[in-house]
């Protein structure tokens, strides 16, 4: 899946970007044990599904996605390591 995204991503059809990356989203989040495995890899799909949707207008699931975003920095901000903490920090949460 991460391929379909980053593919449609550089040929710049953000509608089915935003298809893949909800889709390998929504499959980190069923499988708890790799969520809590691999940080980068649910933070990448997040910021796959924000970009999209910042690029497609669609404010709906932006707000959403930004909202999961903030909440699974809360619960898991301890674990980052010192990259991620500043990439969130600078990206998403200080600048929105």
């Amino acid at each position: 899946m991460p391929v379909n995204v980053l593919f449609n991503y550089i040929i710049e059809d953000y509608k089915s970007c935003m298809r893949y990356s909800k889709k390998w989203v929504n499959l980190y989040n069923q499988a708890n044990e790799l969520k809590q495995k691999d940080y980068n890899l649910i933070l990448r799909g997040m910021h796959y599904v924000l970009t999209s949707a910042f690029n497609l207008r669609d404010l709906k699931t932006h707000q959403t996605y930004l909202s999961n975003l903030e909440s699974f920095r809360n619960d898991n901000y301890s674990n980052f390591t010192k990259t991620i903490k500043y990439f969130l920090s600078y990206i998403y949460i200080q600048v929105g």
